[in-house]
C-alpha cells in the first residue's frame, strides 16, 4: 500500500513538473519574440514606416496578453487542484461581457477568424463568476481559432434560460 501512495506521488510530481516546464517553455518563447519586436523598434524605428511600427508594438501587446493569459490560467487550475477556488458571483451584463472577451481575443490572434457570436435568451443580467467565465470562455475562443482554418469563423452561442447558462463554442 505505501509503495502505490509513494509511486502515485511520484507520478503525480512528475506530471506537475511536466506541465510547469511546458508553461515556462511557452513563456520563454513568448518573452523571446516580445525582446526581438522591442530590438527591432530600438535599433531600426527611424527606418519604419508607422503602420510597421504599429505591427510591432501589436506583437508586444499580444504576446503579454498571452503570457497574462497563461499565469491566469495556471493560478487558476493550482486553485481546483488545492481545493481553494471560491466562486465570487456578481451580477452582471453577460452579453456585454461576451462581447469584451470576444475583442479581446480578436486582438491576441494574428489569425483573423472573425466571431460570430448568437445570444439566446430573455434576461442578460446574470449572476457568475467573473475571473472563472473569463478564464473558461477565452480558453474556448483561443483554441477554437487556434485550430481553425485562418479566416474560418469561430461561433459562440450563449444561451440563458430557466437559470441555466450553457455556452456552446464551435
Amino acid at each position: 500500500m505505501a509503495k502505490a501512495a509513494k509511486e502515485n506521488i511520484v507520478d503525480a510530481r512528475t506530471e506537475a513538473v511536466k506541465i510547469i516546464s511546458n508553461i515556462f517553455h511557452d513563456l520563454n518563447n513568448q518573452l523571446t519574440t516580445v525582446l526581438s519586436a522591442v530590438d527591432l523598434l530600438r535599433n531600426f524605428q527611424t527606418k519604419m514606416t508607422p503602420e510597421q511600427i504599429d505591427q510591432h508594438y501589436e506583437v508586444i501587446r499580444s504576446y503579454i496578453g498571452n503570457m497574462a493569459y497563461l499565469m491566469d490560467g495556471f493560478l487558476l487550475e493550482n486553485q481546483v487542484d488545492e481545493g481553494k477556488l471560491q466562486l465570487n458571483l456578481q451580477k452582471e451584463d453577460i452579453y456585454q461581457f461576451c462581447e469584451t472577451i470576444i475583442e479581446e481575443i480578436k486582438g491576441l490572434h494574428f489569425r483573423k477568424n472573425p466571431v460570430v457570436f448568437t445570444f439566446l435568451g430573455q434576461q442578460s443580467n446574470i449572476y457568475f463568476d467573473h475571473r472563472l467565465l473569463q478564464c473558461i470562455l477565452s480558453n474556448l475562443l483561443s483554441n477554437a481559432i487556434k485550430y481553425s482554418h485562418p479566416g474560418d469563423p469561430v461561433y459562440l452561442e450563449l444561451c440563458c434560460e430557466n437559470n441555466r447558462m450553457t455556452i456552446d463554442v464551435k
